[in-house]
């Protein structure tokens, strides 16, 4: 009897999953965020940094001044220069909206430290202020997690 529970078990621990992820509220814009369950994390003055638990991957996320426009892209890139050298545009920008909130997002590589690397980023509009995320390192390995991030940004309900 007690094996025809098992696979309800199991199911049920799949969509527990994500609620193990830390919430992270910024102030400044008024969203709400889970970094991944095993990611580490830390701020330093105005910037998040969350670091993947192998340290392949990381995500910054900062508040900005850098609004919807046909030059996001370069906006980026140019706040973006110490961290990621010859960055490259392999996908243009793609907007969508998620939990009423307009998400803007290009891909591309480039040198991170030396090494060659992935970076992928969202422009979150609509909120007190805007969110840059940007993804660097093994993006496409933990794609999944970080798309997570992007699909529980919303706002923190205080605007």
């Amino acid at each position: 009897m007690r094996r025809a529970y098992a696979p309800l078990i199991a199911t049920l621990c799949l969509f527990a999953a994500p609620v193990l992820a830390e919430q992270f509220t910024d102030t400044q814009s008024g969203l709400q965020f889970d970094i991944p369950r095993g990611w580490t994390h830390k701020l330093d003055g105005n910037t998040l940094t969350a670091l993947s638990p192998d340290e392949t991957a990381m995500l910054l996320f900062f508040v900005t001044d850098i609004s919807e426009s046909d030059e996001v892209v370069d906006r980026v890139a140019e706040s973006m220069d110490q961290v990621i050298q010859n960055a490259q545009v392999t996908r243009r920008l793609t907007i969508r909206e998620v939990n009423d909130l307009k998400q803007i997002q290009a891909k591309g590589t480039g040198t991170c430290e030396e090494d060659l690397c992935n970076w992928d980023f969202t422009l979150v509009v609509g909120a007190r202020r805007n969110l840059l995320v940007v993804a660097l390192g093994d993006v496409d390995k933990h794609e999944a997690e970080i798309h997570g991030v992007y699909r529980s940004i919303q706002n923190d309900g205080s605007i």
